[in-house]
């Protein structure tokens, strides 16, 4: 369903929307539709063809194939039909390549190179998935430490605190969805670590203080003031909203910084709600505001402005709010006083207004018209909604002889800031929103050394996860930030564990008996074979120790080299004997990583090198094997818990 929102009309939110899904592929006709579902399902074409008929039928606005698979598991009694039709939307993995070039053999029917370069492929594949999962799991422990980074992502938080972390490749796309809401309210989201509460902790006295110090910040007394942030966030926010210019001064003179204390900055405040409020228009096809003519006729009319001033009077005096403001020792009648006695002075300073009636039509007639809100429009709307604030303010300032208080000039500034990162929101322009951020953060100190990294960390991450525009692109974000931990993590949490594994990464072999230099070969190391592992230290944060033992090994098809690099320059020939490498290894998994440490002995495999008509072997070595690997293990043929 498509939704244009129009931010600034005379109602708060004005949406623009028809449906859909018939121009997308449903028709309405159900044997018609029936023929695109199954097509579509079993071929895995035409997604958002598939996505419309599925909508349409659900009643739902489904935009993702994880959405509909969460449809049908949750009531799959009610449709046993649909859910026997498989689907063909999940993510693409590529299929193994044909041979390589220069590779060949095979034994017995198996192609043995393809087996070795799936078998490697596979490898590295878990590699980068225990990778991708450790992200969320330091993410999701970090939690536990930094309430204030749950405040910041709320969404995305309880997506990961109800899912099991084995699923996370099928939902990349709803974990994307939650990290974009969480972007496009980040101004709430700041806004909300006034929240934050000390038993978030979880008796954590570190987080306890930091805490503290956050909260700190928001209080009437901090220093910087804090009202030069908190003012931009929420207007911010009511832009995002949806939310007009008088609504959302509405809400920041009723900020509890700005109500309950009277002083001038707040007066300020107060007034242009007041005013701006005053001034709006019961005529939705003319803008927001009252019209050029009829604001030069308020204020050439002195009968007309003293009744108009009047009742706004009478309506705010006995507001607790309003009716004891102050502004250079002025109180609210005498304010008004000098609004009516000076009045061609302040109306002159209205005229900014009459630019945000333009921008309001212009963007009318674009809705109108079926057009999507331009950014150019949508920025001046913007720019000059916020802007009114420091024109009401010189304005006010001018009839009173008030002076204008240091810190309102830097939320000037800040509200600027703000008009931009408006911008940034609406264009979905992630990074942008992400830099914003950030200088926000910064420049009010909001959070301090090792927090502040963490959230930089999480909002680099969230800015990259929603610019992703594929599955390619979202693990490519996923892998900048992780930190090892993943599936690994079974053996140990457990007492006892067998299981097929895989590993992956760099070794070095040495030969004490038989060479001068004991260093014999080196580079990448992927052995397959079975681990018998047993989890140590208390709370289950002691790691593993495992034995491991294996007959094959694909990791010296692809940069076994000798350390006098004599096979730099030779073609590889694959047999059997390339891959076959019995081991008996020594292992100790780092506690809460994916890394082992691995010693042991190991019989190098038989391989074959060719260049032009001469051939060169290999033989076999009995080396002894320190290495460095990505624990991946397969699967678990017994698993015993630790109590």
């Amino acid at each position: 369903m498509k939704k244009i929102i129009f931010l600034f009309a005379m109602v708060s939110l004005l949406c623009f929307s028809k449906n859909s899904f018939a121009q997308l592929g449903a028709t309405g006709n159900l044997y018609e539709d029936a023929q695109k579902y199954l097509k579509a399902a079993q071929t895995g074409i035409n997604k958002n063809e598939f996505l419309s008929v599925a909508s349409f039928y659900s009643g739902t606005n489904i935009t993702s194939h994880s959405d509909f698979k969460l449809t049908l598991e949750k009531g799959p009694k009610l449709n046993p039909f649909l859910n026997k039709i498989k689907l063909n939307f999940t993510e693409a993995v590529d299929p193994v390549s044909a041979s390589p070039q220069g590779f060949s053999g095979s034994v017995m029917g198996l192609n043995v190179t393809n087996f070795a370069d799936g078998l490697a492929k596979f490898l590295i594949q878990r590699a980068k998935q225990e990778l991708s999962m450790a992200f969320f799991n330091r993410f999701k422990e970090d939690l536990k430490h930094y309430p204030e980074v749950k405040k910041l992502f709320p969404h995305s938080v309880y997506l990961l605190s109800n899912i099991e972390l084995y699923n996370i490749n099928t939902l990349l796309q709803e974990l994307r969805d939650a990290f974009m809401k969480d972007l496009l309210n980040i101004p709430r989201n700041i806004l909300s670590l006034r929240d934050v509460t000390f038993r978030e902790c979880n008796n954590d006295s570190v987080c306890y203080k930091r805490t503290r110090e956050i909260k700190s910040i928001f209080s009437p007394t901090a220093n910087p003031d804090p009202r030069i942030f908190v003012i931009p966030l929420t207007v911010l926010q009511g832009v995002m909203d949806g939310n007009n210019i008088i609504k959302i001064m509405n809400s920041v003179s009723s900020e509890s910084l700005i109500c309950n204390a009277n002083n001038d900055f707040n007066s300020y405040i107060k007034l242009i709600a007041m005013f701006m409020d005053a001034l709006r228009t019961n005529n939705d096809k003319e803008g927001l505001f009252l019209n050029e003519t009829q604001l030069r006729n308020l204020f050439s009319n002195e009968d007309l402005l003293n009744t108009f001033v009047g009742l706004l009077y009478q309506k705010h005096i006995n507001n607790p709010c309003f009716g004891n403001l102050t502004l250079g020792g002025q109180n609210l009648e005498a304010i008004f006083n000098s609004v009516i006695s000076k009045r061609y002075e302040f109306y002159a300073g209205l005229a900014a207004l009459e630019n945000i009636n333009q921008a309001c039509s212009g963007i009318k007639k674009q809705i109108q018209n079926g057009q999507k809100i331009d950014v150019a429009t949508y920025a001046s709307l913007t720019s000059s909604s916020l802007g009114s604030i420091g024109h009401f303010t010189k304005g006010f300032s001018g009839i009173t002889g008030a002076a204008i208080p240091n810190e309102f000039n830097l939320l000037i500034d800040n509200l600027k800031s703000a008009a931009d990162m408006s911008v940034d929101i609406y264009q979905r322009n992630y990074p942008g929103i992400f830099n914003a951020s950030i200088i926000l953060i910064k420049q009010n100190n909001i959070f301090k050394n090792e927090t502040f990294e963490k959230v930089s960390k999480y909002l680099v991450f969230a800015a990259n996860i929603a610019s992703a525009s594929n599955s390619d692109e979202m693990n490519e974000a996923i892998n900048a930030v992780a930190l090892p931990p993943g599936s690994y993590s079974v053996k140990q949490n457990s007492y006892f564990n067998i299981a097929l594994n895989g590993y992956i990464g760099y070794g070095v072999d040495m030969d004490f008996a038989t060479a001068k230099n004991p260093f014999y070969s080196y580079g990448a190391y992927a052995p397959l074979g079975v681990s018998f592992s047993w989890g140590i230290g208390k709370n289950k944060k002691g790691g593993a120790f495992t034995i491991f033992a294996s007959l094959i090994e694909v990791g010296s098809l692809v940069s076994f080299r000798l350390a006098n690099n004599t096979t730099d320059t030779l073609k590889q020939e694959v047999k059997l004997e390339s891959i076959f490498s019995p081991s008996t290894q020594l292992m100790y998994a780092f506690p809460k990583m994916p890394l082992a440490l691995c010693i042991g002995w190991r019989s190098t495999p038989k391989l074959f090198y060719s260049q032009g008509s001469n051939f060169t072997t290999l033989p076999t070595h009995d080396v002894l094997n320190i290495s460095l690997l990505i624990d991946i293990p397969v699967v678990n043929v017994k698993n015993s818990p630790r109590k």
